[in-house]
């Protein structure tokens, strides 16, 4: 049998929901040895892909050095998707990704703004998200625009109107 690796399924997972209407990977993971979350465990490690610390905190750190050789502060944004606020109650590893980058984030002293609790906060008075896409809508626009008004000033950042 031919090993497939975790992007390899994930293409699969996603070419079954477009072509069938729902995920048919169970008869994936099964056919891999991997329990009924397995996909989702084997995605979360990221077997076979990049180190995430060099790709992704490599050049966050280069950047930050040049907003700060201008006399600047860079900000990193954590925004949660429509999956993260959804699913994370029901399948709590949903959220292993963003745990390791506000720990890599951190390791290197990078100012971040999360989203996330303001977010969740905001699903109690509105729907943040179109149904059909991963797009904010007008109220999920508006508990990003305040929570980053809200950070920003509280740091000092002033705002010209």
């Amino acid at each position: 049998m031919t090993q497939i690796e975790p992007p390899d399924l994930l293409v699969a997972v996603a070419a079954d929901v477009i072509e069938h209407g729902e995920c048919k990977g169970c008869r994936i993971n099964a056919a891999n040895g991997l329990d009924r979350h397995g996909l989702l465990e084997a995605l979360l490690e990221r077997t076979g892909l990049p180190d995430l610390a060099r790709v992704f905190f490599g050049p966050l750190d280069t950047l930050r050095q040049a907003v700060e050789g201008d006399h600047g502060q860079l900000f990193v944004v954590l925004i949660p998707s429509k999956e993260e606020l959804y699913a994370a109650g029901a399948y709590p590893p949903v959220l292993r990704a963003v745990g390791e980058v506000r720990r890599g984030l951190d390791s290197l002293h990078l100012a971040t703004i999360d989203l996330y609790r303001p977010m969740e906060a905001g699903m109690a008075g509105g729907v943040p998200f179109f149904s059909r896409d991963i797009h904010f809508t007008v109220y999920g626009n508006r508990i990003v625009g305040d929570a980053l008004a809200d950070s920003l000033q509280a740091r000092g950042v002033s705002f010209r109107h």
